[in-house]
């Protein structure tokens, strides 16, 4: 790196150093005060602007990253409030949850929207203040067997013999798989107190409705149309589904 292209070295200062630069700007103005105490004029402009903040830190401060609570601290109690509520009965809260209950009780405080706009940044402000993460919900996972991988090269081998010895096209292997779709799919995210070990979330009781998808792929690239196995004996109107879907009963 040339010398002239160097980067300079970030410097912190301390509560009672930025008062005294603010007072000497007060009284003789921004550019004198910077020559005075050899720091950007720029600073000296941010920190006259943040004053009120600055005034009321320790002097031994060098950072300030903001009040420990909100400037609305009654709406900072009553989203709280609404979070313990909903996740005392199992529901999950979201960013947009927290920020659309923000703007009621904002609204309903009678405080302007150019006052208060609850955006996402202060969703994550407000996270911060309170202790609270986006945590997935905890679940038993099924474990892979132990002889998982000596099962999946044998597999292997046997798909490439049988290709070998059957002599048969690329188009005439299909690799097919069956997934489920749920018609009620609870968010497995929520946000919830930071170390909590149990994450619960309350459902509608309907998660466990579901129909069988099946998807199919040649060996050549080809997709297959998917194939939809509903758990009824007369089908449904076939208006209801595209064209390219095959559905069963």
């Amino acid at each position: 790196m040339e010398a002239g292209h160097q980067k300079s070295k970030r410097l912190s200062y301390t509560a009672k150093f930025k008062r005294a630069i603010i007072r000497c700007a007060e009284d003789k103005g921004n550019r004198k005060a910077a020559a005075i105490f050899g720091v950007d004029e720029s600073n000296v402009r941010l920190w006259r602007k943040h004053k009120a903040a600055i005034s009321g830190c320790e002097a031994s401060r060098k950072k300030f990253t903001g009040p420990k609570k909100g400037r609305f601290p009654k709406i900072d109690d009553a989203v709280f409030t609404f979070f313990q509520e909903r996740r005392k009965t199992g529901l999950f809260v979201s960013y947009d949850l927290l920020r659309e209950e923000a703007i009621k009780k904002a609204r309903s405080s009678n405080i302007l929207r150019s006052c208060f706009k609850a955006n996402k940044g202060w969703a994550i402000r407000f996270m911060r203040r309170m202790g609270l993460a986006l945590q997935r919900r905890t679940t038993i996972r099924q474990k892979v067997p132990k002889d998982f991988e000596p099962k999946l090269l044998n597999y292997q081998r046997y798909i490439t013999n049988l290709r070998k010895t059957g002599d048969f096209l690329m188009r005439q292997m299909a690799n097919a798989d069956e997934t489920v779709f749920y018609l009620d799919m609870p968010p497995n995210y929520t946000l919830e107190k930071k170390g909590v070990k149990e994450v619960l979330l309350k459902t509608t009781g309907c998660e466990k409705l579901r129909l069988t998808v099946m998807l199919a792929a040649n060996a050549d690239g080809r997709k297959l149309p998917p194939l939809l196995i509903l758990k009824r004996k007369i089908l449904p109107k076939s208006e209801a589904f595209p064209k390219d879907v095959i559905v069963r009963a």
